[in-house]
């Protein structure tokens, strides 16, 4: 018995696209949220606060001293803004 074209046997078991099926439902393995629950209050802080005040973000002013061209002007510069500075309370 003569063995048959292999692309006539694909031809003659092939289906329609979207016609297959997986044999069980598919189970999502993890489950990210797109927001955290406190996203809004967060985004809303974050777009008030000045950059200097935000944990890892740049100070412009402390920036601008370390810019200074000599060592006067930076100590100068240095003074000027600490004394700017607001005063954070001791705990």
């Amino acid at each position: 018995m003569p063995n048959r074209n292999p692309a006539i046997l694909a031809s003659e078991n092939a289906k329609e696209p979207g016609v297959q099926r997986p044999e069980e439902r598919v189970i999502p393995q993890l489950s990210l949220p797109l927001k955290g629950r406190n996203a809004g209050a967060t985004a809303a802080t974050t777009a008030s606060a000045p950059a200097g005040s935000l944990a890892g973000g740049v100070n412009d002013g402390a920036a601008r001293c370390i810019a200074a061209r000599s060592a006067t002007e930076r100590a100068a510069c240095e003074r000027s803004l600490a004394a700017s500075a607001p005063v954070k309370a001791r705990e």
